[in-house]
């Protein structure tokens, strides 16, 4: 396992010490999953992203494409008992 030391400004270093008390973790412990959170976010943005710059390339023929196939799925899955917010 690799180290890593870092110079933090004395307020981030004060909220750090209060998230280690309330989250009963390690100094280290808690800068790993902070890391580790910021890694999947990233990748998170980044995948968005290219969706984006993908779904800004298609002309309008193959938007309308899309939309003519996805209705064949209508009503295929039901999420009433789920309650998910973006039904």
């Amino acid at each position: 396992m690799g180290t890593l030391t870092l110079r933090l400004p004395p307020q981030l270093e004060t909220q750090l010490n209060t998230a280690i008390e309330q989250e009963n973790l390690s100094r280290s412990e808690l800068v790993r999953q902070a890391i580790e959170s910021y890694l999947a976010q990233l990748k998170h943005r980044q995948a968005l992203n290219k969706m984006v710059q993908q779904a800004e390339a298609l002309t309008p023929q193959d938007q309308a494409e899309m939309v003519t196939e996805s209705e064949q799925f209508e009503g295929c899955v039901s999420y009433e008992d789920e309650g998910v917010w973006w039904k």
